[in-house]
This record gives C-alpha cells, sequence and structure tokens, in this order.
C-alpha cells in the first residue's frame, strides 16, 4: 500500500521542480516517488522535469504507467 497520498505525490513533484535541492537530495526526493508509482527513477525523473504537465498531471501519468510486459 502507498505511503504518500496523491496529494503528497504532487507537492513532491512541486517540490522538485523548484530546483532548490543539490543532486543527492533530488535523487532522494525521486526516490521517494518512485516507492509509490509503478513508474521506474528514469521516468520520474523526465515527467517531473522535462514535461509541460501540470504537476497533477505528472502524478496522474506516474500512476497509470504500466510496464511493458516481455
Amino acid at each position: 500500500m502507498p505511503e504518500l497520498t496523491r496529494q503528497e505525490l504532487v507537492e513532491r513533484v512541486i517540490e522538485l521542480r523548484k530546483c532548490e535541492w543539490s543532486k543527492r537530495e533530488s535523487e532522494v526526493l525521486i526516490a521517494e516517488i518512485e516507492k509509490d508509482v509503478p513508474c521506474p527513477f528514469a521516468h520520474v525523473q523526465e515527467y517531473a522535469f522535462h514535461t509541460d504537465l501540470t504537476a497533477e498531471e505528472v502524478v496522474e501519468k506516474m500512476l497509470a504507467y504500466k510496464p511493458i510486459a516481455l
């Protein structure tokens, strides 16, 4: 069961986007998010920083992520 609520995930994305963190601190925040979404670290980082989506849309995209079954 996830530890962070949807709203807490949104707040983490907003915090990440402020860019007030060292690289290590950003990695810790991303890891916190990653443990509560089915999305891997690289995708969390990409969605949070490299899209024009709102924080809410980023969280929706991360929660909707489905890994490709090989």
